[in-house]
């Protein structure tokens, strides 16, 4: 997965944003092989996602960053509905370290979950 977004908003008052978004994550999975149209999978992802904001307001300018780190543990299950189309719903598990404008957080538990739908060639 690549992410990427820049946003820039002014009003007539002269106050501005600014916004700019990165990330890019990878992941694993291992699927079981099973004699039917279900097929489980357990994996592992790793993230990271860095944003940065400024704002200026009345000739005071403000700038703040933030940094995301992610090591997560997969499981889910790939439900196919035709030869070539599937979906899938997935659960993720796992470790974020953020810093924040100087301010470090360390979050363990449940970090997502999804649901896809695949289309394979």
């Amino acid at each position: 997965m690549f992410e990427t977004d820049n946003t820039a908003v002014s009003n007539h008052n002269g106050q501005s944003n600014n916004n700019l978004n990165f990330g890019i994550a990878g992941a694993v999975e291992y699927h079981f092989a099973m004699p039917s149209e279900i097929s489980p999978y357990v994996g592992g992802q790793i993230s990271y996602f860095n944003s940065g904001q400024t704002s200026n307001s009345g000739g005071f300018s403000t700038t703040s960053t933030s940094t995301i780190f992610g090591v997560d543990a997969l499981a889910g299950a790939e439900f196919f509905v035709g030869r070539n189309v599937s979906f899938s719903v997935e659960y993720q598990y796992g470790i974020r370290t953020t810093s924040n404008s100087g301010t470090n957080q360390f979050q363990l538990g449940f970090q997502g979950a999804s649901l896809t739908m695949g289309i394979y060639f």
